[in-house]
């Protein structure tokens, strides 16, 4: 990893790390190899690799100064955010980047947020007013299934909290994408007491939370569990479309908690899963229409590498993600547009380099 990343001058390099290992170990030395080169890092759900899924691994990828001019937005603190200051430093650098490299058509941003700050809608809410036509997607960083400490990091900095925001322009035709294996089903319920904030939902229907939820699920309360929340989640409308809502766990008062914004009056819809394997392969596969990536950059929630396993078919997911090219790694939560989701898989396909 160390002689590749040394090998050619770059943009810009991403470390996806696996919680198994030491993080600072791990960004100390890469910087140390390779002073000149900016660095960022987080920790991982676990990761995708070229051979698809992955544990106890890191994912590096590097991208070449000569196809990618990369510029970042450090935030230190999701709950703190000066929104002016961001505004401002987002547009003059989209300028900045423009007229650095004309040639250099394509445009997108990435973000890598701090996946147990509850801070992830804060932002997208702050970039709301200066997104314009600029597409973004992004990654929760995550600390396997444990979801007690993740790690971010940028160029020296630690920044626990916070989140890192990367505008990209590029030689290269990048088309930005999100999907799910879900839909959303007729059976409907309404948030009525929760604390949003904190993601807590105390009662659905006017009935306490873990008890109503449990009773649409033909279930008994004491038999929910992280299994049921995976095959089970809930879809919320917005127009035509449907986002998807995780819930994390049961708390020991009942309440339900969940993993992206919740609110009162929120009308959620029970999701139906359809089989991740096949809707994955059919997606994918939809964008070679005219020529085929030649990497796709994915963050994909932690719930569809569980789903995949209690539905029997996470090698075969392990497979497609390989055939495909996909690298990145496993979140707490994804952003895409302006909405922060779950149980997603939001990405971009990079193709070659255009030639002008």
């Amino acid at each position: 990893m160390m002689e590749q990343i040394a090998s050619e001058p770059l943009s810009g390099v991403f470390l996806f790390v696996s919680p198994s290992f030491d993080f600072d170990d791990v960004v100390t030395a890469v910087s140390r190899f390779a002073p000149q080169t900016r660095v960022a890092a987080c920790s991982t759900a676990g990761e995708i690799a070229a051979d698809g899924y992955a544990e106890d691994t890191i994912v590096a990828i590097g991208f070449p100064a000569s196809l990618f001019d990369i510029s970042p937005i450090v935030v230190e603190n999701l709950h703190g955010i000066d929104r002016n200051k961001l505004i401002t430093k987002l547009i003059r650098s989209r300028a900045m980047m423009k007229s650095r490299n004309p040639d250099f058509a394509f445009e997108f941003g990435m973000l890598l947020p701090d996946g147990l700050s509850l801070g992830e809608e804060s932002l997208m809410s702050a970039l709301l007013p200066a997104l314009g036509s600029l597409q973004i997607f992004g990654g929760s960083s995550g600390d396997g299934q444990r979801f007690e400490r993740t790690r971010l990091y940028y160029n020296g900095q630690q920044l626990e909290g916070g989140s890192i925001i990367f505008l990209v322009r590029s030689r290269c035709k990048c088309h930005l994408f999100r999907i799910d294996n879900f839909t959303a089903s007729s059976k409907r319920m309404v948030v009525t007491d929760a604390d949003a904030s904190a993601r807590l939902v105390r009662r659905i229907n006017d009935e306490p939370a873990a008890q109503e939820y449990a009773r649409i699920l033909g279930l008994e309360p004491h038999q929910l569990c992280l299994e049921t929340f995976v095959a089970n989640p809930l879809a919320l409308r917005i127009g035509s479309s449907h986002y998807v809502r995780s819930i994390l766990k049961l708390t020991p008062d009942g309440h339900l908690l969940f993993s992206c914004a919740i609110d009162e009056g929120m009308v959620l819809n029970l999701a139906v899963e359809a089989l991740i394997s096949e809707h994955l392969d059919s997606f994918l596969e939809s964008l070679k229409t005219k020529e085929e990536p030649a990497m796709i950059l994915g963050f994909d929630c932690l719930f569809r590498r569980l789903a995949s396993a209690q539905n029997n078919c996470q090698e075969a997911v392990s497979r497609i993600l390989a055939k495909h090219k996909m690298v990145g790694f496993s979140t707490y939560g994804e952003q895409y547009g302006t909405l922060h989701v779950n149980q997603t898989l939001v990405g971009a396909a990079i193709y070659p380099a255009a030639e002008f």
